[in-house]
């Protein structure tokens, strides 16, 4: 486990102190939005249901916690302890998927295939980034456009081949074909 140094370089905290737990718990706020948004992004649910016991009651009453947003919540409860199990369990499932997505991201990093397919996308991510993909209708466009560009461009590269190979080109059909194909 790291020490306190190492978790807040150039910080004078000292172990078991009020100053350091404040110090951690604002640090655990700090980083509640971040951690709940990769685990959503990832498709971790944070969403958990407990089941309060109360003899006094006929019907098991629950109660819902988002375990990530509502920690400072449910520390104070009586679900303390199975709140945390449910988080520990969330956190490590999120672990998990950070590690298959760097396998995978090192996979991707040797592959000139994955290159290939990242430069393909690029025009689609810019301009989902910029905003003008966000409407399903704006998606349909840009991507139908985007794929008789791709196949024009095809169409192109093929033809430069087939000039440097010394083959005769009939131009007058082509130019044809491809004003029919580009309707």
């Amino acid at each position: 486990m790291p020490s306190l140094a190492e978790l807040f370089p150039g910080e004078n905290l000292k172990e078991a102190t009020f100053e350091t737990a404040l110090r951690i718990e604002r640090e655990i706020r700090e980083n509640l939005m971040v951690i709940s948004y990769f685990l959503q992004e990832a498709g971790i649910a944070t969403e958990g249901v407990f089941v309060k016991d109360d003899p006094g009651q006929v019907e098991q009453v629950k109660e819902r916690y988002d375990l990530i947003l509502d920690y400072f919540v449910m520390l104070n409860s009586h679900l303390y302890h199975q709140a945390f199990e449910a988080l520990i369990a969330r956190l490590d499932m999120g672990i998990g998927m950070y590690k298959a997505r760097l396998r995978q991201a090192k996979r991707d990093l040797c592959s000139p295939v994955a290159w290939l397919a990242y430069l393909i996308r690029l025009p689609i991510t810019i301009l989902e980034r910029a905003g003008l993909a966000s409407h399903p209708d704006s998606q349909q466009i840009i991507l139908t456009g985007y794929g008789k560009f791709l196949k024009t461009l095809i169409v192109l590269i093929l033809l430069l081949i087939a000039v440097r190979l010394g083959v005769t080109i009939p131009w007058k059909e082509i130019v044809q074909w491809a004003i029919g194909f580009l309707k």
